[in-house]
């Protein structure tokens, strides 16, 4: 009883910290030091700091190997080895990361996508919350929130003395969830869980630091946004809003708000996904979340009556699977991530940009068009149908930016029937024949004239400096038709293998290879100077890369490589820290063709 005699003399005094016990008694570190017990004031003073400190050896599960110890061995004993320990501990909470979701919006400013390692929605201010769950969280977690500077000394007295655990107030949970969830620190997980003593007592100087730094509202808004509601996989008051109850979280009622509310203590025992097993424990923890609430003034016994007998209406509404297989587009979504994760802007190593990815949080603006994209599958259906055994993967590139408005194939996303998860259009495959149009291009930077290009090819073409397959390079209808005489507009609209290949001849397959890397198509070491079939298009490519190569003649000989993405930030506005090593260079526009050449073609 003497310690709650204690803890009822100090009740009054919750704004003194633990720090101040160290720092600022009378007793001070030095064994030699003695301490005046005729100064009755200072000695109120350091047996109310004492009590403090017992609390504190309470809550950490350890009186019993303290207490004996000062009766035995003198207080400043205790306090010296104590105040040590407490001071090589951290204050300040470091490098936290939670996961949140990343939005993916077409170039309209519309959702079509939501990707998350950890199913969580932000909210930017407590408004967005409704009364009921504010209230009925302080009422039940921490009653003397707004009272204390990171620790209620009656919660702490009370589980100190109960053995049934508890007594952590709200900034002391905030602070174990965000070690906890805290993607920067996976691989320390488990000391925000250990039941050991060192952990309370570092979890209580990190609320007591995590204090000075925040306000009581910054605080609150920071729990309701990290912490689990209804289910341990549903993070955050406003998810576990959207998806039992298809609200805001600001439109919750009395019963919807003190169900979630409850389940923060346990989510997987108070769990809302399962009411067949769970409804019995949920409902009487919800009854005990509206009677604190009655308790402490914030509500009637009426108000609770009627919240309990209320019947909940579960609707499990879920926008996304955390992934790109529920969105609209998945193929585009999956192309935007993968996009990411390999962007030098976004991170300068793998791991970098996994962690800003999983971390989440980005609002994702991308070029997909809806309209272009309906466009592109109508006419995939109308000329192949999803029964073809020919896939025609599809790409559609806006000139001047190098950005992706539409791609598809005639594949719905899926693993049945007519199904494929591969995402064809950015799958590289043998260009073909329309590579036979980066070689005149090539020729055109190296300042052939319209003259230049009008001659005759060798029809089949077998030439002992290059290597060509037996019986040389022959035209796909006959020598009479595609092959003699003619200029790049003929050849072009005949699709002449033996004049393209007479042209790369001329020009150098060299530098055909240099044109084909400057517009981001494949030039590899495997091409020599003498792989004449170089210009029909053997080496492979996707249908994104071929798109944009291409778009480069409608934008007047500037290569723009190809993109999903236009820009990304997160709620506040700001952007993730762009590498020194970036070189903007890499993935801007550039020209390649002056814009005489470009004309030439068309001329």
């Amino acid at each position: 009883m003497a310690l709650l005699d204690n803890y009822h003399r100090m009740k009054n005094a919750v704004d003194v910290g633990v720090d101040d016990f160290f720092a600022g008694s009378p007793i001070a570190v030095g064994r030699d030091k003695k301490v005046s017990r005729t100064r009755g004031g200072h000695l109120a003073y350091v047996m109310r700091n004492i009590g403090v400190f017992v609390l504190v050896s309470c809550l950490a599960g350890a009186l019993m190997s303290v207490w004996p110890v000062m009766a035995l061995s003198g207080t400043a004993q205790v306090i010296e080895p104590a105040a040590d320990y407490w001071k090589s501990l951290p204050e300040n909470l470091d490098d936290i990361e939670i996961g949140q979701r990343n939005t993916l919006y077409d170039i309209n400013g519309n959702k079509f996508a939501e990707v998350w390692s950890e199913n969580r929605t932000t909210l930017t201010d407590l408004n967005q919350i409704s009364d009921y769950a504010k209230n009925g969280l302080i009422a039940t977690e921490d009653k003397d929130f707004f009272k204390h500077k990171g620790f209620s000394l009656r919660g702490t007295a009370r589980a100190a003395l109960s053995s049934s655990g508890g007594g952590s107030g709200i900034t002391q949970q905030l602070v174990k969830n965000l070690q906890f969830y805290n993607l920067a620190g996976r691989e320390k997980q488990g000391q925000a869980v250990e039941a050991t003593v060192g952990r309370k007592v570092r979890e209580l100087k990190l609320a007591m630091g995590y204090e000075k730094k925040h306000s009581k509202n910054e605080i609150l808004l920071t729990y309701f946004n990290t912490v689990a509601f209804g289910s341990p996989t549903t993070y955050s008051i406003e998810t576990a809003s959207q998806y039992f109850f298809g609200k805001s979280a600001k439109d919750l009622d009395l019963a919807e708000s003190a169900v979630l509310v409850g389940s923060v203590q346990n989510p997987a025992r108070f769990n809302l996904d399962d009411p067949d097993t769970f409804k019995d424990k949920y409902k009487a923890r919800q009854k005990d979340v509206l009677s604190r609430m009655v308790s402490e003034g914030y509500i009637t016994q009426k108000d609770a009556d009627a919240a309990y007998a209320e019947d909940l209406k579960l609707v499990y509404s879920k926008s996304s699977n955390g992934n790109c297989t529920s969105s609209t587009y998945p193929y585009y979504c999956e192309y935007v991530m993968d996009f990411l994760s390999k962007s030098p802007r976004l991170g300068e190593t793998q791991e970098e940009r996994n962690v800003i990815l999983q971390k989440g949080g980005l609002h994702i603006h991308t070029y997909l068009d809806p309209n272009a994209m309906s466009i592109v599958n109508a006419q995939l259906q109308q000329d192949y149908g999803n029964d073809n055994h020919l896939a025609a993967p599809t790409a559609v590139v806006q000139p001047g930016t190098g950005g992706v408005l539409a791609m598809g194939a005639n594949r719905d996303y899926g693993t049945g029937e007519g199904q494929t998860t591969v995402n064809l259009p950015l799958h590289a495959t043998g260009s073909g024949s329309v590579y036979k149009m980066f070689t005149l291009a090539a020729a055109l930077r190296e300042g052939f004239t319209e003259n230049d290009l009008a001659f005759s090819s060798r029809c089949p073409l077998i030439d002992p400096d290059y290597d060509t397959p037996e019986g040389g390079i022959t035209n796909s209808d006959s020598c009479a038709l595609q092959g003699g005489f003619m200029d790049y507009r003929r050849a072009t609209a005949l699709s002449s293998n033996t004049w393209f290949s007479e042209l790369e001849i001329k020009v150098g397959v060299e530098k055909v290879k240099e044109f084909s890397a400057s517009v981001g198509l494949s030039a590899p070491d495997t091409i020599s100077s003498r792989s004449l079939a170089y210009t029909l298009g053997v080496t492979e490519n996707s249908t994104v890369d071929m798109a944009a190569a291409f778009a480069t003649f409608s934008n007047g000989g500037v290569f723009c490589p190809a993109t999903p993405v236009s820009s990304y930030t997160y709620a506040d506005g700001s952007s993730p820290v762009v590498p020194d090593t970036y070189d903007p260079k890499s993935d801007s526009c550039r020209r390649v063709l002056s814009e005489m050449d470009v004309q030439c073609p068309t001329c």
